[in-house]
């Protein structure tokens, strides 16, 4: 098929593909539902500002202490793969798709301007689990300042050491 073809083919098709469909839509939706168990299995209801605090709070402690329910810790984990897979994965594949096609200032089947499709592979499906990795990220980065670089100076000081061993013995020779 050549790029006139589909586009031919694309006029028919509006409404019923693309990354604005109903089938998409459906998907994104029932996609969002899987934070429930985990919200349920950390004991945070739903609702308040207060409540989305403290399932935060929750999914904290949850990747701080992962061994205490390793169970869920993996389901956790696994809806972060799911959020990859529909942002990383469908919104950003489909972008390129329809940028390679049809270009990045047209409209697709769902007469959707094609830039809304790279705005989508933005959004966090569960902001919720990235706002407790920055949390404890950042707890972990204040605990352990005395550390910062350490690793490296460590790489760093053990490579002068050779170096210096090296020209040690190139001069004994």
């Amino acid at each position: 098929m050549v790029l006139r073809d589909y586009l031919m083919v694309k006029v028919e098709l509006e409404g019923i593909s693309g990354a604005g469909s109903a089938s998409v839509k459906d998907l994104m939706k029932k996609t969002r539902l899987l934070m429930a168990p985990l919200r349920a299995a950390l004991g945070a209801p739903l609702g308040t500002e207060m409540s989305e605090n403290a399932l935060r709070d929750s999914i904290v402690k949850l990747y701080r202490n992962p061994d205490a329910n390793p169970a869920l810790y993996n389901y956790a984990k696994s809806l972060e793969v799911i959020d990859t897979a529909v942002t990383g994965g469908f919104f950003y594949s489909h972008y390129c798709l329809a940028v390679s096609v049809i270009g990045s200032s047209s409209k697709g089947t769902m007469n959707l301007d094609v830039r809304t499709l790279k705005q989508m592979c933005d959004k966090i499906l569960f902001p919720v689990l990235d706002e407790a990795k920055t949390q404890l990220g950042n707890e972990m980065d204040e605990a352990l300042v005395e550390n910062k670089g350490r690793m490296v100076k460590e790489i760093d000081e053990i490579v002068e050491r050779k170096i210096q061993d090296t020209n040690a013995k190139k001069e004994f020779n």
